[in-house]
């Protein structure tokens, strides 16, 4: 397994170039739930470094980028937490950042 790490500039670019790809009613919903790229404990502490970088919130969801395991495994995900601050492994996404959003999106919209 490879311990790459991504830094702020890093997560920056890659919404930067994710936003030139969502659809209207996902930059509506990301302009919404989009936070200043923030370092949360990832749950469990199997990885290596126990951080994540969390891009988005709403409700008890929210959007953060894994860059800790094999290439297979980067892109951003949806989890759900219990506590500000700390994320789950859970694997909801795993692509691009308009992936995750339009999860969220396909969540909210009835």
């Amino acid at each position: 397994m490879s311990q790459r790490r991504a830094d702020e500039a890093a997560i920056w670019v890659l919404i930067n170039d994710a936003w030139k790809n969502m659809s209207l009613a996902q930059r509506r919903l990301w302009e919404t739930i989009s936070i200043t790229p923030e370092k949360w404990t990832y749950k469990p502490h199997s990885n290596p470094v126990p951080e994540a970088w969390v891009v988005a919130i709403i409700g008890t969801s929210h959007i953060w980028y894994d860059d800790y395991y094999d290439e297979m495994y980067d892109g951003f995900y949806v989890s759900e937490h219990c506590r500000y601050g700390e994320t789950i492994a859970q694997m909801n996404g795993g692509g691009g950042l308009e992936t995750a959003v339009q999860i969220l999106l396909e969540k909210i919209v009835i």
